[in-house]
Order: structure tokens, then C-alpha cells, then sequence
């Protein structure tokens, strides 16, 4: 059997953006320190930047978790544990499986150490705080965004038929321009709703199928409002759900 103490350890990092090369550097002081602290030598340090998903399935988790099952380290060492996951569910997986495989999980900013019982479950408890946070940026996000939409700001792509006044970037709210209504886009929406689902599609819409029936399907489910297109000669028209070939069926 192999004697434990006699493995080094593994560090692993996690940067956002490839701008934070700072990040990385402290990162990795703070690990080779807290294993010279911990006596133990590093084999290596892992690094993960942000262009993958948010979950364990990122190359230097999956190194390191092949490193842990292969039980080829005694410790994988953190700079944080927000570092390698803001998921409980997550962090309890990697937890239990260094518990399983007699490997330390360590977090030096929390002190965190789960080779004793409190070690693991402040390591289960910070990790619910952290996902805590993560749900709660979502939400306020999301609420956000769809007040924005409500007040017609530009969120995301400029929906078919609009277009943007101008760059919002950095604007307070009082002060960001809605969009504005594109009059030639207008018009072609107008022709969308017009056009019985059973009618053949008139050419001028047939190449914009995509863009139009998310357009189409937003002014069918307004019962208070309509698409106009703004030029001479053209009506305002609402989507009628019995006859328009976007409306849900």
C-alpha cells in the first residue's frame, strides 16, 4: 500500500478572463506557500481559465480529479474555494471523493483543511454560501433584463423590426435610449402578421422565416399593443391567433 504522506500535492487555480495574469500569480504564491506551510511538496499547479463552463468539467478539474482517483497526490491545494467551484453539490462530490481516497482537500483562504471532521463541514457550508451568492447574482440579473425589456431597452440582440438610438454602455438608467422603431423592418413584420398561416409566404419574408416569428410571436402576445410600420400607407396590425401562421398554437 501506498504511504500517503509520501505523495506530494497538487495545486489548482482559476482565472476568469485571460487579462488576469495578476489573479494567477497570487494564486499560485499563496499555493506554493500554503504547501511549504503544510510541508508538503507540489507536483504541479493546474490552471483552468474562464473560457470553460462553470461545472467540473474543465481540463484542470478532470486533471486533477484523475490525479485524486488514481490516489498520485496526498493533497490538492486552493487558493480559494470558489476557485474550483461555486456548486454545493460540486464541492461535496470532490469532498467525498478525497475523503475516499485519503487525499487532503485544502482551501487556504478559509483555512480549510478536511482531514478533520470540522474541516469538512465548514468546506460544505462555505460552499452553500457560494452557491447562495451565484443563485442570487442570476436572480438579480434576470430581473434586471426583463425590467429593461419592459422599458424597450436593447437587451441582447436587437429583435427584428428595431433598432438601437445609440450605446447605453456605462449610462445611467434615467438616461439610456430605447430602441427605435427600423421602418423598412417595420413594414416586412407588418406583411408577417397580415399573411394568413395557410397563404404561401410572400418573398420579401420567406428568407427572414427565423428573425420574424420571434418578432411576430412578441406582438402576438401583446393585447395591448401592436407593430406599426411607420411609413405612408400601412396599418397598424396585432397578430390574430386564429389565422396568423405565427401565433402559438
Amino acid at each position: 500500500m501506498v504511504n500517503m504522506t509520501d505523495l506530494p500535492a497538487v495545486g489548482y487555480c482559476r482565472v476568469s478572463t485571460d487579462k488576469q495574469d495578476v489573479s494567477l500569480e497570487a494564486q499560485e504564491e499563496r499555493i506554493r506557500a500554503g504547501a511549504l506551510i503544510k510541508g508538503v511538496t507540489l507536483s504541479e499547479i493546474v490552471v483552468d481559465r474562464d473560457e470553460f463552463s462553470g461545472d467540473l468539467n474543465r481540463p484542470g478539474v478532470i486533471r486533477v480529479l484523475d490525479l485524486i482517483k488514481a490516489r498520485a497526490v496526498s493533497a490538492v491545494i486552493f487558493a480559494k474555494l470558489d476557485r474550483v467551484s461555486r456548486s454545493t453539490a460540486d464541492t461535496i462530490y470532490l469532498v467525498d471523493l478525497c475523503n475516499k481516497k485519503n487525499v487532503a482537500f485544502i482551501s487556504l483562504a478559509e483555512s480549510l483543511d478536511t482531514k478533520s471532521a470540522v474541516g469538512r463541514f465548514f468546506v460544505r457550508t462555505l460552499a452553500s454560501h457560494a452557491e447562495f451568492e451565484r443563485e442570487s447574482i442570476g436572480e438579480r440579473t434576470r430581473i434586471g433584463l426583463t425590467h429593461l425589456k419592459k422599458l424597450g431597452m436593447p437587451v441582447g440582440n436587437v429583435p427584428y423590426g428595431h433598432q438601437k438610438r445609440g450605446s447605453n454602455r456605462g449610462v445611467p438608467l434615467a438616461l439610456k435610449q430605447p430602441l427605435a422603431p427600423n421602418e423598412a423592418e417595420q413594414k416586412i413584420v407588418a406583411l408577417a402578421l397580415e399573411t394568413p398561416r395557410s397563404a404561401p409566404l410572400p418573398a420579401a419574408i420567406a428568407s427572414k422565416r427565423s428573425r420574424l416569428r420571434s418578432a411576430c410571436l412578441m406582438a402576438g402576445s401583446m393585447s395591448a399593443r401592436s407593430i406599426s410600420a411607420s411609413s405612408a400607407g400601412t396599418r397598424s396590425t396585432s397578430c390574430a391567433p386564429s389565422s396568423c401562421r405565427w401565433s402559438r398554437r
